[in-house]
C-alpha cells in the first residue's frame, strides 16, 4: 500500500478446481481474497458476494439492447 493509491494484482485465469462453465454460469464464487472482498463490501463497492459475472452478462445484454434501439432510431 502507498499514500496516494493502493495496488492490486491479480494471478489471472481461474481458481483452482472451477471450470469455465461453472464460472461464467454465475452459480459459483470463489473468493480470492477475502480481505479485498471485505472491504469492497463496507464501501459499497460490492452488494451480494458471487454476483459479479451475472450482473456483467446482464449490464452487458443491456447495452446490446441500448445500442441495438439507438441504431434502429437512427434509420
Amino acid at each position: 500500500m502507498f499514500d496516494d493509491r493502493i495496488e492490486v494484482v491479480s494471478p489471472g485465469g481461474l481458481p483452482a478446481g472451477i471450470t469455465a462453465e461453472e464460472y461464467l454460469s454465475g452459480k459459483l464464487s470463489v473468493l480470492r481474497n477475502r480481505n479485498l472482498a471485505n472491504v469492497f463490501y463496507r464501501l459499497g463497492f460490492v452488494e451480494i458476494f458471487g454476483m459479479g459475472i451475472t450482473r456483467i452478462k446482464q449490464l452487458y445484454a443491456e447495452s446490446l439492447i441500448n445500442q441495438i434501439l439507438r441504431y434502429q432510431k437512427m434509420l
